[in-house]
């Protein structure tokens, strides 16, 4: 089960702009995303794709490729990303440092999972969950971790990638105001010198 409360940075407040977003291509996608991606992201999908939410356009660009890798490389702007690739039947996580997120088993293997591990914290004491202990994991800063599903066992152990991001002309960020150090900071983009 996954839960996911959503402010409408890009998108109006409707059914068709809710997470989780489902798509099947080459694989069967089914993703939720906690933050803002700059502006471009309509170009991880083909002109024919029209959706006024950015999480929309990475899932669905996921569904469109064998590696996920592909997709993940080309975002610029905040994400944790959670999703559940049906097509090789695994679960996944990747985070950039511009979100927080943290994960916990309980005594029981179930798999428990926030943005905010205070919170996590609370709603498992809430309701009982005999956690082993209260190390909270979180997971590297631009890495995708791919856990396999196994039905009789849970989660195995996850395959982790670094995430190397595609550069362009050594300015990332959503300003289109240039790509000087001094416009950048002027402009609210981050200049990478």
């Amino acid at each position: 089960a996954i839960g996911h409360n959503r402010a409408a940075t890009h998108g109006s407040i409707k059914d068709t702009n809710c997470h989780p977003f489902h798509f099947k291509g080459k694989s069967e996608i089914v993703l939720v995303h906690n933050g803002t991606l700059n502006g471009g992201y309509s170009s991880l999908t083909p002109a024919t794709f029209h959706h006024e939410v950015d999480s929309a356009h990475i899932a669905y660009a996921m569904a469109e490729v064998e590696n996920e890798l592909e997709v993940l490389k080309k975002l610029k702007g905040a994400f944790v990303l959670v999703w559940y690739n049906k097509t090789k039947n695994t679960f996944n996580i990747a985070r950039n440092s511009m979100r927080d997120f943290s994960f916990i088993r309980a005594k029981n293997g179930d798999f428990f999972y926030a943005s905010e591990y205070m919170m996590l914290d609370w709603l498992l004491d809430r309701n009982d969950v005999d956690i082993k202990d209260k190390s909270y994991t979180t997971p590297a800063v631009d890495h995708w971790y791919e856990w396999p599903v196994v039905a009789a066992v849970g989660l195995k152990k996850p395959v982790v990638r670094k995430i190397t991001y595609e550069q362009e002309d050594r300015f990332r960020g959503g300003s289109y105001y240039g790509t000087t150090e001094r416009n950048s900071r002027q402009n609210g983009g981050y200049y990478q010198g």
